[in-house]
């Protein structure tokens, strides 16, 4: 008896999952079982019922989520199944906004909105309805007004971190652009932020580097407190090392004439200088040392960046093998972009 009883009870649930609509089947999830209930006694309507549909789950999120007042910002919105949905925004002084959705269908929309004062953080609120299930997500955009934009160039004086943060000591070489008008030339400023919103390579800034700045003033206690800017609330925003325009000076060649000089001849040292840099050079001298010791230097007036010169000297030649060396502002009296690339040594066999 037991045997034609369990029989039964499959013979009836495949006759009755062979009735269902194939859409029903297409919806997911697992058949419950109910304790103490013998299935074989469900019929088609309960056994729909025990199909479990997914949680109704939706999602929200903004780009960009820093902004100008006056910038469009687009809002995402998901949903995994048909819901009624609503969607508000609340500004930071607690005025809504709210956009009634509607039925919409199981996907992702985009709603763009134009942004507009006050600034500060404008929290964005998802809502959704299925049946009986209720659910919400939020996300923010913050939205930054330009009147305390400020731009500057300066040196670094100092810097200091944590594993999540940054500040950044600066002098106040130049003003770009100041609303605020705050700060002036000589000031102290410190730039501040999250090192992980910062795509500025601040490990990369040391002290002594020039820098430019461009951030949101976020104000001293009194006048003479430096003044803080953070350079990572917006995406926008940044402080970069400034490659400064400076010449470099190198000895590019040295030859001689005649080119297989025997003992006792005169021998015409050319030697030609090149300014590889990015700016003009002041005046400096050209030295040169024979085997290891001065021998004779010249005084070049000026040198363009890109440009070469070619100066000389005389010297007569002994039996031996030699170095001729030349040093270009061989004094120092030209700031460099590399200092240490002046000097250029060749050696001469005289038979």
């Amino acid at each position: 008896m037991k045997k034609t009883k369990v029989l039964s009870c499959f013979v009836v649930i495949a006759i009755l999952m062979s009735a269902m609509p194939v859409s029903v089947f297409a919806l997911g999830g697992n058949i419950t079982s109910v304790s103490g209930m013998d299935n074989s006694s469900l019929g088609s309507t309960e056994m729909v019922s025990l199909m479990q549909e997914p949680d109704l789950l939706i999602y929200v999120w903004v780009r960009p989520y820093e902004c100008k007042a006056g910038d469009t910002v687009t809002i995402s919105y998901k949903t995994n199944k048909k819901c009624t949905a609503k969607l508000t925004i609340i500004k930071p002084d607690g005025s809504k906004v709210s956009f009634d959705l509607n039925e919409i269908s199981a996907g992702t929309y985009h709603k763009s909105y134009t942004t507009s004062y006050p600034e500060g953080r404008w929290e964005v609120e998802f809502e959704a309805r299925a049946g009986d299930e209720y659910t919400k997500d939020g996300s923010y955009f913050n939205v930054w007004s330009e009147e305390r934009d400020v731009k500057f160039r300066g040196e670094v004086l100092g810097k200091s971190e944590t594993t999540d943060y940054f500040w950044i000591s600066i002098k106040v070489d130049s003003i770009i652009s100041d609303p605020t008008g705050v700060f002036k030339v000589g000031d102290e400023a410190v730039a501040e932020g999250d090192k992980y919103k910062n795509q500025n390579n601040i490990d990369k800034v040391e002290k002594g580097d020039k820098v430019e700045v461009y951030g949101y003033f976020l104000g001293c206690e009194d006048v003479t407190e430096s003044k803080k800017v953070s350079v990572t609330d917006r995406i926008y925003y940044y402080l970069k090392k400034i490659e400064e325009k400076k010449p470099d000076l190198i000895i590019q060649d040295i030859s001689w004439s005649p080119s297989n000089p025997k003992q006792g001849d005169t021998v015409t040292v050319n030697v030609k200088t090149k300014n590889q840099g990015s700016e003009n050079a002041g005046g400096f001298y050209v030295c040169y040392y024979v085997d290891g010791s001065y021998y004779d230097r010249d005084y070049v007036s000026s040198l363009s960046a890109g440009s070469t010169i070619t100066t000389s000297f005389s010297w007569t030649a002994d039996c031996g093998s030699h170095s001729i060396k030349a040093v270009a502002d061989c004094y120092d009296a030209v700031t460099e972009s590399n200092e240490g690339n002046n000097a250029r040594t060749e050696y001469i066999n005289i038979v």
